[in-house]
């Protein structure tokens, strides 16, 4: 070999191993002196993030792996939220050999595993695994920071790696230091924060007290607030762990949910304390948005803690904001009490932006944010309890003030009402004698009136009673058309005087046990000749052996004035119908007349009732009392009255006018009166007849008698339809006959009009 090439061989050589050397002197060293120092290792912090949370400790030992990590050049290394996995290493060498405990203040963090090389020589091991899903009573140091214990060589550097593994927010403060340092340096912090917290709660004790005797909303929420800002500020220090959770570490997870209702409860407040429904009771919508994004926020934690401390970090600073703002306008419309309430939250707003800040990485994560937010809180409590105080007296203040006016304007009410008094005293004196003259003058008129009134009524009933007795030869007249008239007056004279005695309480009910099928018998009868006229068929549906408990006299006139109303209004050849339910619940039997005319408007449901109520007021073929008189008589039986409505009808597929009235049932033990029937037809009826009857006249309405045993004695227009399309005139006797068969006024005569043909 050349010379030459051997220089270049050794020069490489020499390069190389300088080039190590240089590398080597590249890594950043600490040197812990012989002092109770605690001293921050972030500037010589190396870290690697592991993307595939997989790497072993003898994977980051590689020389292709050491190449990758990074010095750390922020104050505090902070690694951002997230899911995270990271590799931490330093270098350290001590003066004096002995114990030392490397500190980790990150609490919320999942897990952290710290190794080293505990002999020169030997293998790297872990030293201890800590996290918030390890029980307090299974760690080695009963404090709230993570504390490693390593034995440290005097004149050897030890590199000593942590891994983190975080699933929310990945800073990384980090110290080291000897028992004494750590000592020396907790003690203050422990005793700030012990004050911290026998401050928040005597201000919980001291408040729930005053609310217990004052029942007033703000204190409520008041100590709701102060209590889970309390909650909040031991979740982050690690304290709710030591002290109230134990071994229940999965509430590690729920930090958001204590700041959720953090922010839930100093709305609420806000609110209350405020009196916004006084001040700005607009802002209440705005107020409700942020009760709901709380209540997102805290269920969120349950199912995403990362999402949920994004949430938190954006919605706490804009509720800040928000009641600050509207504490400042409220206190510019002269609300004072407000000024405490505002110095509380400049207070806490900088802390509550510094540790989000902190939080998001875009502050350093370090000592001098360590009581942040217990010093923001306790100047917050302590300002808003002086503002709750100042409240009460305020309201005191405003209540004094409105007593001073309430007592000038009662004077001057006073003395202009006594002034009024005396102005109008005068005039009442007078007014008193012009009402004593004009009631005496009232007085004598109305006994005037009265004595008219009487005596229109004597007269009256006087007319109407006379005028009755020469109707009735008229009613048993020969000509059809005077019986009709005559019937009409008599009808529409008794509605007169029944009416009338009803309204005058005379009416005295004689109430019995009837059949009702002979009650219905002898108002189709009464009814006959007007239903024939227009060749109506009226067909009863109604059971004729159910007994009803009635005045028979009254209901038998209540069934002939809604049968004449219904043949008045209904056209020829139509249908009337009575039908029946039973109301068993209240022993009352409901009746129906129905046919299949105009029917009744809904407006004039009621008031056709009335005395003189009718649809069409022009109609002069009704004196409008008949329904008057059907509603007294029934409600003097205890029952009711009505009409369905066009309308309703129509609902059912139907139409025309549907009345009903119920009536009451008779008891079974009650004796029975039975109404007398019509006596059977007569010998004369019999022999005007069965005699005239041909052979040649029975072969022509044998045909037809099968069809009329099936058609009921008062189906007068069924009887009438089956006959007329013939032309009886070659048969005299057939034609009589005929005419009489659809008048039958009962089942006996209507059977033996049948009987004379089977003969």
């Amino acid at each position: 070999m050349s010379l030459s090439r051997k220089s270049f061989l050794l020069w490489f050589f020499i390069v190389l191993i300088g080039g190590k050397a240089s590398f080597a002197q590249t890594q950043k060293k600490l040197f812990l002196k012989d002092q109770p120092e605690v001293i921050n290792l972030s500037p010589y912090l190396y870290y690697l993030l592991d993307t595939t949370h997989q790497l072993t400790l003898k994977d980051i030992q590689q020389t292709t792996t050491q190449k990758q990590f990074t010095l750390n050049t922020q104050p505090t290394l902070h690694l951002g939220k997230g899911k995270k996995t990271a590799w931490l290493k330093f270098d350290v060498q001590v003066q004096k050999t002995g114990k030392y405990l490397v500190e980790f203040r990150n609490i919320p963090i999942e897990d952290a595993r710290l190794y080293y090389q505990k002999e020169e020589r030997g293998a790297y091991a872990m030293v201890d695994k800590v996290g918030d899903k390890i029980p307090f009573d299974q760690r080695k140091f009963k404090v709230t920071n993570y504390l490693f214990e390593v034995t440290l060589t005097q004149g050897k550097v030890h590199t000593i790696y942590l891994r983190c593994y975080s699933k929310e927010l990945l800073p990384l403060p980090m110290s080291i230091g000897n028992y004494q340092a750590f000592l020396e340096h907790n003690q203050p912090k422990d005793i700030i924060i012990g004050a911290f917290y026998g401050i928040m709660l005597m201000m919980i004790f001291y408040n729930f007290f005053i609310f217990v005797s004052t029942q007033d909303l703000s204190y409520l929420y008041y100590i709701l607030y102060v209590a889970a800002g309390l909650m909040s500020a031991a979740t982050i220090k690690g304290h709710s762990l030591q002290f109230l959770l134990g071994d229940q570490v999965a509430f590690n997870d729920l930090i958001s949910v204590c700041f959720g209702s953090f922010g839930l409860f100093v709305v609420l407040f806000a609110q209350s304390f405020l009196n916004v429904k006084k001040y700005y009771p607009k802002t209440i919508n705005i107020f409700r948005v942020f009760y709901g994004l709380c209540l997102v926020t805290i269920i969120t934690d349950f199912f995403n803690n990362a999402l949920a401390i994004t949430l938190t970090q954006v919605l706490l600073p804009f509720a800040v904001l928000f009641v600050i703002t509207l504490g400042i306008m409220i206190y510019r419309k002269g609300y004072k009490p407000a000024s405490f309430y505002l110095l509380g939250w400049f207070g806490m707003m900088f802390s509550s932006i510094m540790l989000a800040l902190s939080n998001a990485g875009l502050l350093p994560f370090g000592s001098f944010d360590y009581y942040l937010l217990e010093s923001g809180l306790t100047v917050e409590t302590l300002l808003f309890s002086l503002a709750l105080a100042d409240r009460i007296n305020f309201y005191r203040r405003e209540k004094e003030q409105v007593q001073l006016e309430n007592v000038r304007i009662i004077q001057e009410q006073k003395e202009h009402l006594e002034n009024e008094v005396r102005k109008r005293t005068s005039e009442i004196e007078h007014q008193k004698e012009e009402i004593t003259q004009q009631a005496e003058e009232l007085r004598t008129s109305n006994e005037k009136l009265a004595e008219l009134t009487n005596f229109r009524e004597e007269l009256s009933h006087m007319l109407i009673h006379d005028a009755k007795q020469p109707l009735s030869p008229l009613i048993n007249f020969a000509d059809p058309g005077v019986r009709k008239a005559a019937g009409q007056v008599l009808e529409m004279l008794e509605n007169v005087l029944e009416v009338q005695k009803f309204e005058n309480n005379e009416v005295i009910l004689a109430k019995m046990a009837v059949v009702i099928g002979d009650l219905i018998t002898v108002a189709i009868n009464q009814m006959r000749h007007l239903a024939d006229e227009k060749l109506i068929t009226i067909k009863n549906n109604i059971p004729l052996h159910l007994v009803i408990e009635v005045d028979q006299s009254y209901i038998t006139r209540v069934f002939t004035n809604l049968l004449s109303n219904a043949i008045k209004y209904t056209s020829t050849h139509s249908i009337i119908k009575l039908e029946s339910e039973l109301v068993s619940d209240q022993g009352f039997l409901k009746i129906w007349v129905k046919d299949n005319g105009n029917g009744v408007p809904s407006e004039y449901k009621n008031t056709i009732f009335e005395k003189f109520g009718r649809v069409d007021k022009l109609d002069r073929r009704s004196t409008g009392l008949g329904l008057a008189f059907c509603k007294l008589a029934v409600e003097a039986h205890d029952g009711e009255i009505g009409v369905l409505s066009i309308s309703e009808i129509e609902e059912l597929g139907e139409k025309g006018a549907w009345f009903y009235f119920t009536v009451p049932l008779a008891n079974a033990e009650e004796p029975l009166h039975r109404i007398a029937k019509p006596s059977p037809i007569s010998t004369e009826d019999e022999d005007l007849v069965s005699h005239q009857f041909t052979q040649e006249d029975l072969q022509q309405i044998n045909p037809y008698i099968p069809q009329l045993e099936k058609i009921a004695f008062y189906d007068a227009g069924e009887i009438m339809m089956l006959f007329q399309n013939r032309d009886w005139k070659g048969s005299p006797a057939l034609e009589a006959w005929i005419d009489r068969i659809p008048f039958a006024d009962s089942e006996v005569h209507y059977q033996q009009l049948l009987g004379f043909l089977k003969q």
